[in-house]
């Protein structure tokens, strides 16, 4: 007991004499570190993108190349919605007939941020195909993964599922696309 009594006692004239004991902890560098990417944007929620890719249509053709068209809008940190137009650039050489192909699509972007820099993400909407004798809209999904080169500049790449069903008399055909681009955020 006279410990305890000795102990508060050295501990009320330490701090009268000293002032406090335990300063308080400086937090303005572990802010200047943590900075959310979104809290450093003005006010515009509304975003861009163009992409290269690969488009591999089953029962038809190998693969193409192709672009893509992306206008998105931030709904929150972790979502999206994204409106992404796809056509081709060049057909296979040895492809007799030309057939072209268009996809319209709406997306929910559903990301995951693991750092401020790296982003997975999972992407799910519905859109129309045109290829072909094929003219129907159809469930579409996808992942990606996104890299924050800078405030307003992204680049991904992400490999989606446009379509599954039945082209030329070949069913389960699907249409995917492998695409990298860049995003400029508003």
């Amino acid at each position: 007991m006279k410990n305890i009594y000795l102990f508060i006692t050295y501990m009320v004239m330490a701090q009268s004499s000293y002032g406090n004991i335990v300063e308080p902890i400086d937090t303005t560098i572990q802010k200047e570190i943590v900075v959310d990417r979104f809290e450093s944007k003005e006010e515009s929620n509304l975003y861009v993108g163009v992409g290269i890719g690969l488009s591999k249509v089953e029962g038809s053709i190998t693969s193409t190349t192709n672009t893509s068209f992306i206008l998105g809008y931030f709904i929150n940190e972790f979502s999206s919605a994204e409106l992404r137009y796809l056509s081709l650039i060049s057909n296979p050489k040895n492809e007799t007939n030309n057939q072209s192909l268009e996809l319209f699509s709406f997306f929910i972007k559903q990301s995951i941020p693991l750092d401020l820099i790296i982003k997975p993400y999972v992407l799910i909407g519905y859109g129309n195909v045109k290829y072909s004798n094929v003219n129907e809209a159809s469930l579409q999904y996808g992942v990606g993964l996104e890299y924050a080169q800078s405030k307003k500049v992204n680049i991904f790449i992400d490999y989606i599922n446009y379509f599954n069903g039945t082209i030329d008399d070949t069913e389960n055909s699907d249409i995917t696309a492998l695409n990298l681009g860049a995003i400029y955020n508003f």
